[in-house]
């Protein structure tokens, strides 16, 4: 073997060894970004669960809150009339003694 072909083997090696290490380094890199991924997806599935969660709670809270509101509007129809029939009732007692 003579002293190039020495050298460029030299070379050829030294230039495999950096391109062995760039290419572990991108796997590296690859195996990092798949994982921050994976990561990402699954916090955002988390977070999406949460906010339905969050979201189904509140719509329970507000049609309990209308319910509770129709309820009370027809309790209050109700206590309305009664005093409309009270107060009909005293007129009509009222007028009944200046009638006398």
């Amino acid at each position: 073997m003579t002293n190039d072909d020495s050298r460029f083997t030299s070379e050829a090696r030294q230039m495999n060894d950096e391109l062995e290490k760039k290419k572990n380094s991108l796997i590296s890199v690859e195996m990092q970004a798949d994982d921050f991924l994976k990561t990402s997806e699954k916090r955002l599935q988390d977070a999406r669960l949460k906010a339905d969660e969050e979201t189904q709670a509140a719509a329970n809270k507000l049609q309990e809150l209308v319910y509770s509101m129709a309820e009370h509007k027809e309790f209050m129809g109700t206590i309305i009339a009664q005093r409309r029939k009270d107060l009909h009732e005293a007129e009509d007692y009222i007028a009944s003694l200046a009638s006398r």
